[in-house]
């Protein structure tokens, strides 16, 4: 999991368990969920986790891994 801040670079959280609990107790330390956002990368692990957030009342879109920009490396 990641968090990206309004003119910051993202950061890494570390990786969780995917279990609601898991999942509620992490977006607690970030703040109301009425203030959070979440992209989901689309993936063949389906869309549990999209599940999990919007239950949990985190708006939160699936994004194509096509449309997900890269930076790209020169060399």
């Amino acid at each position: 999991m990641a968090v990206a801040e309004p003119g910051e670079k993202s950061r890494s959280l570390g990786i969780i368990p995917n279990r609601l609990e898991s999942i509620r107790k992490l977006l607690g330390k970030l703040g109301p969920v009425q203030h959070l956002k979440a992209c989901y990368e689309a993936g063949p692990t389906g869309y549990v986790l999209y599940w999990q957030l919007t239950q949990l009342g985190l708006a939160c879109e699936v994004i194509a891994p096509t449309l997900v920009p890269a930076k790209l490396a020169t060399g």
